[in-house]
């Protein structure tokens, strides 16, 4: 028993008014414990139990207390901070991620800093910077693809735990390349494979994947790969897959445009990237195309956007509060010093909406000058 459980309170003893501003020697009068397990409990420490720590909440909230940040850092070396760098806020699968991630950190009493890459190494590096001269405790890197950076390796080699947990070793890709940190953890196989199969049993023939340049050796072409090899088990050998490589999301509408004024143009159209949906949407509307009479559509990622649009996107998801709640849990341990165990793997589904329908019976019609003139007008007239 240390001196400060020796003097701690005992339960049930008679609480004496406060008389000015609450103090941490308040809330553990109140609970019953020494103010060391008061201050380790509001700190976040997984050493003290559930029960305490939402007891010594509610006690602290009640009298209105609230922790000096600036003690705590110089008294246990931490800032009870969690950077959060997202690689593009613009993906909206991003905001759920970041939502789900704030909420798991408020319930162990951390603070979330965000930093967004907007998809630059220069201002990622900036970014990691910036978290590091905040000392926060332990960063938490989005859903995206990560710039590699020397700053990126820097900062893996440094002792800031970083979630998903991966080594120097796995940025082992060509020079200004980026990586999916993400996939030790997280995978689409499932998902992918269920609706590639419905799109070939709705009896699309003509696909075309949608994917980032710097990503096809990785993530957008896995999921090339995937597909075909779903063709070829659903005895569709002869279905056409094209692969569009954009470097730049503004590319998608000139590049759907020209797909789908050809005489083959695709019934299917698949966006490997969650970034790319709203701009391929730009192209298939601004063509003048209906879904999914002309032409189905999916994404990778899921978010409310993609429920609440007209017709609602088909998706392949993840959990993404689940994942956001493991890897806050992960990261707090390693703060504490621990190593936990690793995790599962975990797979997605697969949600089928009206942006998926049978193929078209005959030829799929080309896009006009006309038709690309009325879309146009109609987004003009409905603004």
């Amino acid at each position: 028993m240390t001196d400060a459980d020796s003097q701690a309170p005992k339960p049930g003893s008679p609480e004496p008014p406060l008389h000015g501003p609450a103090t941490i020697h308040d809330v553990a009068r109140r609970a019953g414990v020494s103010t060391s397990t008061v201050s380790r409990s509001l700190s976040g420490e997984p050493r003290v139990s559930a029960q305490t720590r939402e007891r010594i909440r509610l006690i602290a909230e009640e009298i209105g207390y609230r922790p000096s940040r600036s003690a705590q850092a110089l008294r246990l070396a931490r800032t009870g901070t969690i950077g959060f760098l997202a690689p593009n806020l613009e993906n909206p699968i991003s905001y759920d991620h970041l939502r789900a991630t704030v909420r798991a950190a408020h319930e162990v009493g951390y603070t979330v800093l965000v930093g967004d890459s907007q998809d630059s190494p220069e201002i990622q590096d900036a970014e990691i910077a910036r978290m590091r001269d905040y000392r926060v405790d332990g960063l938490i890197i989005g859903r995206g693809l990560v710039p590699v950076t020397r700053s990126l390796f820097q900062l893996v080699d440094s002792a800031i735990p970083v979630e998903p947990y991966f080594t120097a070793g796995d940025l082992k890709v060509e020079p200004g390349g980026r990586v999916n940190v993400y996939r030790h953890i997280t995978s689409d196989a499932v998902g992918a494979t269920i609706a590639f199969r419905r799109l070939a049993r709705l009896g699309h023939q003509r696909f075309a994947i949608f994917l980032f340049a710097h990503a096809a050796s990785a993530t957008g072409r896995a999921r090339h790969q995937r597909l075909r090899e779903v063709l070829d088990s659903e005895d569709r050998r002869s279905a056409s897959v094209v692969e569009v490589r954009v470097a730049d999301p503004d590319e998608c509408v000139p590049e759907l445009h020209r797909l789908m004024a050809s005489p083959d143009s695709p019934t299917a159209i698949i966006s490997a990237n969650g970034r790319l949906t709203p701009y391929i949407l730009e192209g298939i509307h601004s063509a003048g195309l209906e879904m999914p009479g002309d032409v189905s559509f999916m994404s990778f990622g899921d978010s409310q956007w993609h429920r609440a649009y007209s017709p609602p996107i088909s998706v392949v998801r993840q959990d993404y509060a689940a994942v956001a709640e493991s890897l806050v849990q992960r990261l707090v341990q390693r703060v504490a010093g621990a190593i936990p165990e690793p995790g599962e793997v975990r797979e997605s589904e697969f949600v089928m909406r009206g942006s998926m329908g049978q193929a078209p019976r005959s030829v799929l019609r080309s896009v006009t000058p006309e038709r690309t003139r009325r879309a146009r007008r109609g987004s003009s007239d409905a603004g």
